[in-house]
């Protein structure tokens, strides 16, 4: 199968397998019969994983990366009936597999997982049982790390009928419904860098001063809370499901797309010695701008794997944040514009028109905001906590200004809001003003200062809350824009906490079906549904959608 390096987008790459599978029927009857070359002894084989991955003819592919499908891709996928269906999903499951070169070989099988896959295949391509095509796309699923809700060993031994998504089957004859597990590429943007950034020793947000009885602590924007993100990642097994992408310093060229010279010399001037970003609440120490660069640089990265197809969506865990940064100056720990930076970036060299911003940062998102006043190109939607940082702005009256007049949309909750506001907000701004103002890409600022234990928050928000935000605009954009979100970590400062918010994100983008389980609880807290006065807030910006 050929597949052009120009189909980029994730319809144009499933079109291009439906028109040319190289998984044909025979070839499924060779795996079934053990005949793959380097398999030996496939039934039944009791021995030790292969350490490298064998030649297997129909899954060398001529293509520079791996074949990836969208969730935009989901349901059409599921409601295919064609006989050669489960050819193509081999051949889509296969594609996950490890690129040598140019060649996408397949991925290694465990032993057990090899005679599952023979046993499998032989039961979808002979049409002896039912069973095989529940089974299949689970075996494919099994060799890419994933968990499923029933064990393909337990399926073998009898132990219990099948389940999707963790409950039973209703009836007999729905084990042989055909369902397909979608695979998702998740792009993911960390550097240890990120974590060196220092913001020296303040007590929570006051630098350290005997004089007047402050104590040396450390700055509430410390590296704790996003290294504990990634650390999570990594003790979950989460992050073998991502893609990892380089980031890579934003350039003079690039940074000045967004800010002004005097604010970029004045960070370069004091780069070598530390300093602050500008409005005296933003600490950098030595090499502070180099980090800075990273970090949007990191989100210019993530952007372009996005909309060049070499990922769905993207993860840039970056710091310091940037959604507070104004042109001629940094803002509330943020050095930079990150988000500005990238779009900025990549409205120059790819092709995307319209790009929604979707804040959820407990702080209003002034800094996006001010950057793209004036464009209508650039939807700048955000929800935060009314009135508290900056003090001064994220009211509904801010609509933006010319031709950007009703592209700026904010939505200030009030103190207190919890998961039932924010979903409700959700459905009813969020969700009908992306589909107003239809993007060719969707950017969170993901924020988690939201949380219901945050220092810098008054919110109630949850992981369970975060991850059904994230659902419904994941769902949004699968029908907007092949699927195309990328999400920049702002804030989030609740270090034991963060980590599972982030997670419950993360684990949507990369379409984690089993949930990792949050020790915590305050999903029953008081207040959580939705409050009166919470819903007139709500209103009075769902009444502006018509601008859009």
């Amino acid at each position: 199968m050929k597949v052009s390096d120009q189909s980029s987008t994730p319809r144009r790459r499933i079109a291009a397998c439906q028109r040319g599978s190289a998984l044909t029927s025979s070839a499924l009857r060779s795996y079934s019969s053990n005949r793959i070359a380097g398999w030996p002894s496939l039934a039944g084989s009791s021995s030790r994983e292969d350490s490298t991955t064998p030649s297997v003819a129909f899954t060398t592919t001529s293509v520079a990366t791996p074949v990836a499908v969208s969730s935009s891709t989901a349901r059409a996928r599921r409601a295919t009936t064609s006989p050669d269906r489960w050819a193509r999903t081999a051949s889509l499951a296969g594609s996950t597999g490890r690129t040598l070169g140019n060649r996408v070989v397949s991925p290694t099988f465990p032993a057990r997982t090899r005679t599952s896959l023979t046993w499998a295949i032989s039961s979808a391509v002979n049409g002896s049982s039912g069973w095989g095509l529940w089974v299949m796309p689970r075996v494919f699923a099994l060799a890419r790390g994933e968990r499923l809700a029933c064990g393909v060993p337990d399926l073998l031994a009898g132990a219990r009928s099948p389940a999707v998504n963790g409950r039973a089957l209703a009836d007999k004859t729905a084990h042989r419904r055909p369902r397909t597990i979608a695979p998702m590429t998740t792009g993911y943007v960390y550097h240890e860098l990120y974590g060196w950034h220092d913001t020296g020793t303040h007590a929570s947000l006051a630098p350290a001063d005997p004089r007047r009885g402050i104590q040396p602590f450390h700055h509430l924007e410390n590296p704790e809370a996003k290294r504990r993100v990634h650390e999570l990642l990594v003790v979950t097994g989460l992050i073998d499901r991502l893609t990892r992408l380089t980031p890579r310093p934003a350039t003079d060229e690039e940074i000045l797309l967004v800010h002004t010279p005097g604010h970029l010399a004045r960070l370069t001037k004091a780069n070598d010695t530390g300093g602050d970003g500008g409005d005296g609440s933003t600490p950098f120490g030595r090499g502070g701008l180099d980090i800075a660069r990273l970090a949007a640089g990191g989100a210019i990265r993530a952007a372009e794997a996005v909309l060049e197809g070499k990922v769905d969506n993207a993860y840039a865990l970056v710091r310091p944040p940037g959604h507070h940064a104004v042109p001629d100056s940094g803002m509330g720990f943020c050095m930079l514009a990150n988000i500005a930076i990238a779009l900025r970036a990549v409205r120059r060299t790819h092709n995307v028109a319209r790009v929604a911003v979707v804040d959820i940062d407990v702080h209003h998102g002034n800094g996006t905001q001010t950057v793209f006043w004036e464009d209508p190109n650039v939807l700048a939607l955000s929800l935060h906590q009314d009135r508290f940082f900056p003090p001064n702005s994220g009211f509904v009256t801010e609509r933006g200004a010319g031709a950007g007049f009703g592209y700026t949309l904010n939505l200030p909750l009030p103190p207190g809001t919890g998961t039932g506001g924010y979903l409700e907000a959700t459905r009813r701004v969020v969700l009908p003003a992306l589909r107003r103002f239809k993007p060719d890409l969707i950017v969170v600022a993901a924020g988690f200062d939201a949380n219901a234990l945050d220092p810098l928050g008054r919110m109630m928000l949850t992981p369970r809350a975060y991850r059904e935000m994230a659902r419904m605009v994941l769902d949004a954009a699968a029908d907007l824009c092949d699927g195309r979100v990328l999400c920049v970590h702002e804030g989030g400062y609740a270090a034991a906490y963060v980590p599972f918010c982030a997670n419950a994100v993360i684990e949507v983008l990369a379409g984690v079906t089993e949930p990792f389980r949050e020790p915590f609880s305050f999903d029953n807290m008081g207040q959580q549904e939705l409050q009166p006065h919470q819903d007139a807030a709500i209103k009075a910006t769902e009444a502006l959608l018509g601008d859009i």
